[in-house]
């Protein structure tokens, strides 16, 4: 009986350590198999983060854009309406201007008639002209 127990023993320890090492077997096997998937899944993960933020930024900058054209609309009408509102006061005060020259002028023209006036008309301006003539 006791090589019958020996062996049989002998026989449940091969079995047990077959188990064993199998049992150890798959899980490494299941263990591989679940790193790879969460391999698999975080590059996937990365990829759709990547992607979500790519798509983040052209919307955001998409945004800006529009907003930043908005805004030098903006500017560019009030400049537009400034340089007007200049334009129109700079003539504004141009032709009162070449008005008032105008009046200088027309006065300074009829100082110089009066003044023409009196030197073909007078009396001792004559007799000069006449004794230089002659």
């Amino acid at each position: 009986m006791g090589d019958k127990d020996s062996s049989q023993l002998e026989a449940l320890r091969r079995d047990l350590l077959a188990a064993i090492r199998e049992s150890k077997t798959e899980l490494r096997d299941e263990l591989i198999e679940a790193l790879a998937e969460s391999r698999r899944e975080l590059t996937e993960w990365r990829a759709e983060s990547r992607s979500d933020l790519a798509a983040g930024l052209a919307e955001s900058r998409a945004e800006w854009r529009a907003d930043l054209a908005a805004g030098l609309a903006g500017v560019r009408q009030d400049l537009g309406g400034a340089i007007t509102e200049s334009r129109l006061e700079l003539t504004a005060e141009l032709r009162r201007e070449i008005g008032g020259v105008r009046a200088e002028i027309s006065g300074l023209r009829k100082a110089v008639e009066m003044v023409a006036i009196k030197l073909l008309t007078d009396r001792e301006v004559l007799e000069v002209r006449r004794a230089i003539a002659g």
